[in-house]
């Protein structure tokens, strides 16, 4: 048993295989049209789930990395 205030070390697995789900989507979309611009700010909203054996939050920095690079590579940004 862990005393109050001691933290466990989370084991670093060279080889984490991470699984990424998205368990839920919204949209929150304007109902109304500006004539002055062409763009209106529209969102969406993910909820996205990590199942992985490695507890740190490196998985988390490299898939949004290779998030953003999907979105400029694709056009989106």
């Amino acid at each position: 048993m862990r005393g109050v205030g001691e933290y466990h070390t989370p084991n670093k697995y060279s080889e984490a295989n991470t699984k990424v789900l998205i368990n839920n989507f919204r949209t929150e979309n304007p109902n109304y049209f500006d004539s002055e611009n062409l763009l209106s700010p529209a969102k969406m909203i993910l909820e996205i789930d990590f199942y992985s054996k490695d507890y740190s939050p490196e998985k988390f920095t490299e898939f949004m990395e290779k998030f953003t690079t999907f979105l400029k590579e694709e056009g989106y940004s």
